[in-house]
């Protein structure tokens, strides 16, 4: 749940901290066992682990139990998303099902406030996984053909950013879908 009176101050380090339904800081996540062969300190390094833990910021549009969405801070688009599990896994196809099966659910669930909010005339989706190696969708507004291409990544403000949360945010409250806006 994202903190309204830090999101009114424009305070991003402290407006995307996990918080309970009623508002309450979560207490640290458990995670899924490391995949064998793993470092034990994956996590403790991970950019997107500390995003989860609420040590990093980010400019948060939704949140459930299992995932976590928010913008990119060097965007192909303005809007460009990063659909992350909050379960440390490495690689795509390691995730186990229902989470698999799930994230692209909530990828395509996504995908309708981001066209809404972006007037995008498609939203695309990259899976790679070389930048940080957490599983991570990317969503990302289209408007041209050859858009997709992670050479166009452009570093985005913070007020940039906090302006799409929002407006990501409000898209996608007019609809139906699970999860903590």
């Amino acid at each position: 749940m994202w903190s309204a009176v830090a999101y009114a101050r424009n305070d991003v380090s402290t407006a995307f901290q996990p918080r309970s339904k009623d508002g309450r800081p979560r207490l640290p996540r458990v995670f899924a066992p490391r995949p064998i062969g793993e470092p034990s300190s994956a996590m403790d390094t991970c950019i997107f682990c500390q995003i989860i833990e609420g040590v990093e910021p980010a400019h948060g549009v939704w949140e459930s139990d299992d995932f976590l969405a928010f913008l990119s801070i060097h965007p192909c688009n303005p809007g460009h998303i990063c659909l992350i599990p909050k379960a440390h896994v490495d690689y795509v196809f390691d995730l186990q099902e229902p989470l698999y099966s799930r994230i692209f659910q909530v990828a395509k669930q996504l995908s309708k406030p981001l066209k809404s909010a972006t007037d995008a005339q498609r939203i695309g989706i990259a899976v790679e996984g070389f930048s940080v190696p957490h599983v991570h969708l990317h969503l990302v507004p289209l408007y041209n053909v050859s858009e997709l291409d992670p050479h166009r990544h452009v570093k985005q403000t913070k007020e940039e950013l906090s302006i799409m949360a929002a407006r990501i945010r409000n898209a996608a409250g007019d609809g139906e879908m699970e999860g903590v806006i």
